[in-house]
């Protein structure tokens, strides 16, 4: 047992045996003061103890906090280059897009350029034809004529 303990059972024993009721008053002060002094003991110790676990604590959620601030700050960091990736990768399919669209206006402009040079040569070879068909006929024509002028000639000279 603790002496401290061992010395109230005394006073308790003191107070019993004793028969003045002073001096058992001032024991039972004595002893009520020795309590109220062990009470503010273990409540300092317990407050103490309180404390530094507590301190413990705090410790403990500022580191994780501060971690997880960490973390915070680097899935930022991390969603911020996705982020710029999505975006370049935006910009190339809106470019690539761009240029699909005046691929294909050009392949249509050439398409008009050519069934329009199509057409031209069509016009052209009928134009041709069409030239032929009277060089061939003035030809004839004219070899008609020579004919008939070398005929009439032997029909005169006979």
């Amino acid at each position: 047992m603790d002496s401290k303990a061992q010395l109230i059972q005394k006073t308790i024993t003191n107070i019993d045996g004793k028969n003045n009721d002073a001096n058992k008053v001032s024991e039972l002060e004595n002893l009520k003061s020795y309590l109220n002094m062990k009470i503010d003991e273990s409540s300092k110790a317990n407050s103490v103890n309180d404390i530094a676990s507590k301190n413990a604590n705090v410790t403990y959620l500022k580191k994780l906090r501060d971690s997880l601030l960490d973390k915070i700050k680097e899935t930022k960091n991390v969603i911020a280059q996705q982020s710029q990736l999505i975006n370049n990768k935006d910009k190339e399919i809106n470019m690539s897009e761009e240029q699909l669209a005046r691929q294909a206006k050009e392949i249509e402009y050439k398409k008009t350029l050519l069934l329009t040079r199509d057409r031209m040569l069509e016009l052209s070879q009928e134009q041709n034809v069409y030239k032929k068909k009277v060089i061939f006929t003035l030809l004839a024509a004219i070899f008609g004529i020579i004919l008939l002028m070398i005929t009439t000639m032997f029909y005169l000279r006979k």
